[in-house]
């Protein structure tokens, strides 16, 4: 079954920095305040698993990056 190995998203929420995590297969939990970026985050991993770019039309990134193995 496909799974998302690791991400490099710049830009996310206004952020000068570029985020980038590798995940566990099994569980991953993703905190923060309102406005953090969190579902933009979630949107964004979910199109790359979907393959389908139009989930993301709205999401302010300049860029990502979605290694899925």
């Amino acid at each position: 079954m496909a799974h998302i190995v690791e991400f490099t998203i710049e830009g996310l929420a206004g952020r000068e920095t570029t985020i980038t995590r590798k995940l566990d297969r099994h569980l991953n939990v993703i905190f923060g305040p309102n406005g953090s970026g969190k579902t933009s985050l979630l949107r964004i991993l979910d199109s790359a698993m979907a393959a389908d770019p139009t989930g993301i039309q709205n999401v302010a990134v300049s860029s990502a990056e979605v290694v899925i193995f």
